[in-house]
C-alpha cells in the first residue's frame, strides 16, 4: 500500500480541499463536489433502467439529475440510492489501483458508499461513487463533506493502463435531466 503523503506530493492525488485535514495515517479523505439521483417517474420505466452485458455494446447507464445545493450549502436525502462525484484528483501509475471506502461516520448514520476499483493507468476524479442512504428518517449533507477515504495499492507488477470510456472522469451517466451534452459509454 502506498503512504498517503507521497500520494499528494507525487500527484497522484490532486484536488484536495485542505491537506493537512484530509490526509490521513493509510488514505486520502475524499468529500463530495456534487450529488445526483436517479430519474424515476413512479412507474416501471424500462427506458429509465441501466443495462450491462459482456462486451458493452448494450450497456447503457440510466438518466440522472443533478441536486443543486441548497441554503446553507446542504442537501436532505430521503432513503435511496444516489450518485456522487468528488472535488479529489487520481493519477494512477501502471503499478497502482485504488478503492474507496466509507467513513464510519457514514455508517453510523444509516448510509452505505460502493467504489469500484480505480484500474492502473486511470486519470480523472471519482466520478462514480454509489451513495444509498439506508436511514429511513435520510441524510443530511454539506457541500465537501467527507465521505470516504481512498486507499492506493501496489500491484507488484506492471499492469495494463485503463482505457476504459471514463478516463478522464468524463460523465457521470450516459445522459444527465436537462444537460444536452453526449455522455455515451458505448464501446468505440
Amino acid at each position: 500500500m502506498r503512504a498517503p503523503e507521497y500520494l499528494v506530493k507525487d500527484g497522484t492525488v490532486a484536488g484536495l480541499i485542505n491537506i493537512d485535514e484530509q490526509v490521513q495515517q493509510i488514505g486520502i479523505d475524499v468529500t463530495v463536489k456534487s450529488v445526483y439521483k436517479f430519474v424515476y417517474d413512479g412507474l416501471a420505466d424500462f427506458a429509465q433502467r441501466g443495462a450491462i452485458d459482456f462486451d458493452n455494446k448494450h450497456r447503457k447507464l440510466p438518466e440522472v439529475e443533478l441536486i443543486p445545493w441548497g441554503k446553507g450549502n446542504m442537501i436532505i436525502l430521503a432513503p435511496g440510492p444516489y450518485i456522487v462525484t468528488t472535488n479529489e484528483h487520481f493519477q494512477f501509475g501502471i503499478r497502482e489501483f485504488g478503492h474507496i471506502y466509507p467513513r464510519s461516520s457514514l455508517n453510523r448514520c444509516g448510509v452505505s458508499l460502493e467504489s469500484a476499483i480505480f484500474d492502473p493507468g486511470y486519470v480523472g476524479s471519482a466520478t462514480v461513487l454509489l451513495l444509498t442512504v439506508h436511514n429511513p428518517n435520510g441524510l443530511l449533507i454539506y457541500k465537501n463533506a467527507k465521505i470516504g477515504q481512498m486507499l492506493v495499492f501496489c500491484t507488484g507488477f506492471e499492469a495494463k493502463k485503463y482505457k476504459g470510456v471514463y478516463q478522464g472522469g468524463m460523465g457521470v451517466q450516459n445522459k444527465v435531466k436537462g444537460d444536452s451534452s453526449d455522455r455515451s459509454t458505448s464501446s468505440k
